[in-house]
């Protein structure tokens, strides 16, 4: 919803990490975005916490196909992620109703 208000061109991109990274700079939130280098390391980290969970959810999630002898992730890895999935996702939606 956030990157077509802000019309963002994105053409077949459908990477998740890619996404965030085009909305964050459409609300002027991504780590180029900044000066003070604090900021600009944490909403890094932001990018890098998209893309870990992107890269989980491929390697150990269960939608392609896994047999369940590979590797598992335990409850608490799974907790972690949607943690920090709904603290980036709350940040992108209270920086686009600041602008709003």
């Amino acid at each position: 919803m956030i990157i077509l208000d802000k019309n963002v061109e994105y053409g077949n991109v459908a990477d998740l990490p890619k996404l965030y990274g085009l909305t964050a700079k459409a609300l002027n939130i991504g780590p180029s975005e900044q000066t003070e280098p604090i900021i600009k390391h944490v909403l890094g980290g932001c990018i890098a916490v998209v893309d870990g969970i992107c890269a989980m959810r491929n390697k150990l999630g269960h939608a392609h196909g896994k047999r369940k002898t590979e590797v598992q992730p335990e409850p608490r890895h799974a907790k972690l992620a949607v943690n920090l999935a709904r603290a980036a996702s709350t940040f992108l939606v209270q920086s686009w109703e600041l602008q709003r």
